[in-house]
């Protein structure tokens, strides 16, 4: 079923639309006799008056049908015998394409993040990198000379140093290995709903 650009009038049944137009027809044909009556039109012009009205009131039905829904389905589209087709549920086609959205929306974030995730995770690793590198080149100051005294290879800011970068560069693996299965997980739950809601509809 194909979206409409513009919203139609829903109807349940053609039984419905049926008494929506006798109680019009009946509703217009009384206020137009009241004018008629108040007029004082001739009795042999009152008969041909009314049969025109009643073909403008034919007219008018005609042209409001193809903007109508019966059942869930466009009138136009209705059965050539008039008779009503099988039960639409309105509120799972809605439920359907709202899937259908949301799939596509999911599909979309995901290619983005398959595009851009790796050159920004290169960029962050490689920063952090050589924060790292240059961490560990930096010279240690120098010590005095003590006897039976192992001098400390480490200075206590080099090792601070290290230490912040490398918990950074691991909280952007734990990221990347966290984050991609669980945007896949509702990818993949978008599509099983979706499917089975296709397949309760048919």
């Amino acid at each position: 079923m194909e979206r409409e650009e513009l919203l139609r009038i829903s109807v349940g049944s053609l039984a419905d639309w049926e008494h929506i137009k006798n109680d019009l027809r009946a509703d217009a044909l009384a206020l137009f006799r009241d004018t008629l009556d108040s007029e004082d039109v001739q009795p042999s012009e009152r008969t041909a008056v009314l049969a025109d009205f009643n073909n403008f009131l034919d007219d008018t039905f005609s042209m409001a049908e193809p903007n109508l829904r019966v059942n869930g389905h466009n009138f136009e589209k209705m059965n050539n015998t008039g008779q009503d087709m099988e039960a639409f549920d309105e509120a799972l086609d809605r439920r359907i394409w709202s899937l259908a959205d949301t799939r596509l929306q999911w599909h979309k974030r995901t290619t983005r993040m398959r595009r851009e995730a790796p050159e920004e995770i290169q960029a962050r690793l490689s920063s952090h990198l050589d924060r790292l590198v240059k961490a560990y080149h930096q010279p240690i100051p120098d010590m005095p000379d003590q006897e039976d005294e192992v001098p400390d290879r480490q200075s206590p800011v080099v090792s601070t140093e290290v230490a912040e970068e490398f918990h950074k560069t691991s909280a952007v693996v734990r990221e990347l290995g966290q984050g991609m299965p669980s945007q896949q997980q509702r990818v993949s739950l978008a599509e099983k709903a979706t499917g089975e809601l296709k397949s309760m509809k048919c």
